[in-house]
């Protein structure tokens, strides 16, 4: 069981500031890439790598359960 974890993903650029290139992921084993600021859907089972310099926040998805 379990919930969803949505992560939402920017790039890392000078100042600490975000930027608007792709951000490029692993997700379960594949490698993805997605726009800057993107919210990626994770279910439960699946897993994500995030390199060096990816800024990312992440939370449950509301009405889909607990994220354990």
């Amino acid at each position: 069981g379990g919930g969803n974890l949505i992560v939402e993903l920017w790039n890392a650029g000078i100042r600490e500031q975000t930027e608007d290139s792709d951000v490029n992921v692993v997700i379960d084993g594949c490698r993805q890439t997605h726009a800057a600021g993107s919210q990626l859907r994770l279910t439960p089972g699946e897993s994500i790598c995030l390199p060096p310099g990816l800024y990312h926040s992440f939370w449950a998805e509301k009405g889909f359960g607990d994220v354990l």
